[in-house]
């Protein structure tokens, strides 16, 4: 799996925040997201006109465009709303392609139906948060346990489920799915993430064995997970298990207990690091 500039794509998860654009009188270069990320066509202001490229996953504001081997981070206004009410088809983006503090895109006209849609009219500011993606060299794998066999602990195996307590494990060959909790499950992951929406789907880590409830999560760690969804991809990374259900529990719902992802290795040389 080939990833642009992945050492560019961020270094920190922190929230930026994007001045107004004055757009009026600066045209957007057309171009395709392959020539305006390889610097094929030059822009002076950075601004292109591309095809509306295909948002594998969108939280909020920050959206993961996965097309071909590119991967790339863009942001925008109210981005999930106008992605799912202007589609794709036969739309355009104006983007601002921007280097600083890492590598990214910023939506900031849409141009559908014969319409250009401003999405910084009344837009003083954009609040947006980054993906923390970083190289191999940055995720301390020695601070993490390799536990391939995890896949296939059972409800009933108390001794291997005692032994996780809260430790940090390095796993692989897990699924991943969202899914309303049981009922019966609420308040064991409540009592660990009391901010958990348990009334809405949550992640879960499956296997032939447990499956694993996925709390303490931002924004940019369920952005990842949903990657992995749409992308239909295994999980592969290192996880602090939070808690374990007692043994009645589990034969109940197949689930073992909860985990706090730490990091995800997404292949080639790319990692993200949850904040």
């Amino acid at each position: 799996m080939k990833f642009l500039s992945i050492r560019s794509l961020s270094l920190l998860v922190i929230p930026i925040l994007f001045a107004g654009c004055k757009l009026l009188g600066e045209e957007f270069v057309a171009a395709s997201l392959e020539e305006m990320m390889s610097g094929a066509i030059p822009s002076t202001a950075n601004r292109y006109r591309v095809p509306a490229p295909r948002i594998a996953a969108i939280r909020k504001n920050t959206g993961i465009i996965r097309e071909g081997s590119l991967f790339v981070i863009i942001v925008g206004p109210d981005l999930k709303k106008n992605v799912k009410q202007h589609g794709t088809r036969g739309v355009e983006y104006g983007v601002r392609l921007r280097k600083e503090p890492r590598t990214h895109l910023v939506l900031e006209k849409i141009f559908a139906s014969g319409e250009e849609i401003n999405l910084f009219e009344g837009n003083e500011k954009l609040r947006a948060e980054f993906p923390q993606l970083v190289s191999s060299s940055d995720i301390p794998f020695t601070k993490f346990t390799p536990d391939a066999a995890l896949t296939s602990v059972g409800p009933d195996d108390d001794r291997r489920l005692s032994e996780l307590g809260s430790s940090r494990r390095m796993i692989s060959g897990f699924g991943i799915e969202k899914r309303p909790l049981p009922e019966s499950a609420v308040d064991p992951v409540k009592s660990v993430f009391p901010e958990c929406r348990t009334d809405r789907p949550q992640f879960v880590l499956t296997s032939d064995g447990c499956d694993w409830v996925v709390v303490k999560g931002d924004v940019t760690t369920y952005l990842m997970l949903d990657f992995l969804i749409v992308e239909e991809r295994n999980f592969k990374g290192g996880v602090v298990f939070t808690s374990a259900f007692d043994r009645t529990l589990r034969r109940e719902t197949d689930l073992g207990g909860t985990v706090r992802v730490r990091w995800i290795d997404l292949g080639g040389t790319l990692f993200f690091k949850a904040p």
